[in-house]
């Protein structure tokens, strides 16, 4: 019953399990020699028991004793009766009489002795019989079954090692690997390189540590490396600084069957359009081993992008893991040229002495915000956005800002650029867009320092000038 510990032992005492044992050990056991060799306790078997007499163990002279009361289900741990715990053997004594139901005991002083023989015959075995590649890392070795004359079949352990070379194989430790199973009659060695040769050989073990099998090994190649890497794809982008349209891209490292991590190569390919990459063509940043790459993407607008990985069979990963990532507009390539072309020739020039600010390079940004003609975030109430898009009429148009008209900020805006001479262009309604989104999200100054110029466009550090090829 559960709980009844005593009423347990009862029932297991009952059954007939002895527990009561005298032990007497560790004696030297070194190459499980001592199983086969006489001690002093069995050449004493004719004398009488005594827990005084002394003999010369394993490290230190030992006596029999009687075991504590902790063995009630007839199975004895000689782990546990004597150090050390390695490499040991020890001797158990119990005596066996007859009791009836009064409790007489039977008068016998009949004794018997019994000692397992160390087994040192090696099992019967003929060694590998054939290699077929499973993959191009890996060789599926068979061979038929072993027989020993102590260890079952189910518990024979087989052992297969791999070699560059042909045999015969005097040491094991210069196999390149190694496989092992028990009981069954096949083994998969793995960790091979592709599209190789290799020479197999098998060994069966008994439970003593016997082995056994043909010193004749067995020839075997592996598959040519068609497997590409196990990726995922690029798992996030983001600009390495909230106003840079220099951005990271991260993934999880590859994995590939024979090319090691750190020479997976990683191609990253860029589009301006969802699926659009163009994976024939060259990538826009290459990198080796690493897990994130960085690389410019066009300011203001949207790339999407697909990370791949390579082996070194130029085997390519199969997954099309695609996000997107959303650079700020640049101040420098974008919102710069539509002042230099529409406002600064004639009028917002370095010269200027009417038309504030002034908006030439390199100085526009330090005008802009010292005369506080924008106000971050917040492109209606900026005076820039509002002289852009001030209209000569309005004609009650709702939300319409008209030229000359004062406003309540006190701005009185003026169509950009005005008529003079020469003749500006207006700017067009997706660069008014563009500084309104510019203004939007903060209104961001120049880059410094550079990163490079982004797709599509160049610079010339020495001019300040970023420019729309």
């Amino acid at each position: 019953r559960r709980g009844d510990l005593d009423g347990a032992r009862a029932k297991i005492h009952a059954s007939g399990v002895v527990d009561r044992w005298i032990t007497v050990g560790p004696f030297d056991n070194e190459g499980k020699e001592g199983l086969a060799r006489p001690f002093g306790p069995e050449k004493d078997l004719g004398e009488p028991l005594t827990t005084t007499r002394a003999y010369e163990g394993k490290e230190r002279p030992v006596h029999h004793r009687i075991t504590p009361d902790v063995y009630g289900v007839g199975w004895l741990d000689f782990g546990d009766l004597g150090r050390p715990q390695e490499k040991g053997c020890g001797d158990a004594t119990t005596f066996v009489r007859a009791k009836d139901a009064a409790g007489n005991l039977d008068a016998n002083t009949r004794e018997a002795v019994s000692k397992a023989a160390h087994d040192l015959t090696p099992p019967l075995f003929g060694g590998c019989a054939k290699a077929v590649a499973v993959a191009s890392n890996q060789v599926e070795v068979s061979f038929t079954a072993g027989s020993d004359d102590v260890t079952p079949a189910t518990d024979l352990d087989y052992d297969v090692y791999a070699f560059t070379d042909p045999g015969p194989h005097a040491d094991l430790a210069a196999a390149v690997g190694h496989a092992w199973v028990r009981g069954a009659l096949k083994a998969t060695v793995g960790n091979l390189a592709a599209d190789s040769t290799y020479y197999f050989l098998c060994q069966a073990r008994d439970l003593s540590g016997n082995v056994g099998g043909n010193p004749v090994d067995v020839k075997g190649k592996t598959d040519k490396d068609v497997t590409p890497p196990d990726f995922v794809g690029a798992t996030g982008a983001e600009a390495t600084s909230p106003e840079s349209y220099l951005v990271r891209v991260e993934w999880p490292p590859a994995t590939d069957l024979q090319t090691p991590s750190a020479k997976i190569v990683y191609d990253v390919f860029t589009a301006s359009k969802a699926g659009g990459q163009d994976f024939g063509g060259p990538a826009a940043a290459t990198v080796t081993g690493q897990t994130w790459a960085e690389l410019l993407v066009r300011p203001g607008e949207t790339t999407f992008l697909v990370a791949r990985a390579r082996d070194e069979a130029a085997n390519v990963s199969v997954g099309v893991q695609e996000i997107a990532v959303t650079a700020r507009v640049n101040y420098d390539c974008q919102i710069q040229p539509i002042f230099d072309r529409s406002c600064v020739p004639g009028c917002h020039t370095l010269g200027q002495k009417k038309y504030n600010p002034i908006l030439a390079s390199p100085v526009s940004y330090t005008f802009i915000v010292a005369d506080g003609v924008v106000k971050k975030k917040q492109p209606e109430e900026s005076w820039l956005y509002q002289d852009l898009v001030c209209a000569p009429s309005c004609n009650g148009v709702p939300g319409c800002v008209e030229c000359g008209k004062p406003l309540p900020s006190g701005n009185v805006p003026h169509f950009m650029p005005e008529a003079k001479v020469p003749p500006n262009p207006a700017p067009s309604a997706a660069e008014i867009a563009l500084v309104y989104k510019w203004i939007a999200e903060g209104a961001d100054g120049p880059l410094s320092p550079w990163p490079g110029a982004p797709p599509g466009y160049s610079y010339d550090p020495a001019t300040a000038a970023c420019q729309a090829e």
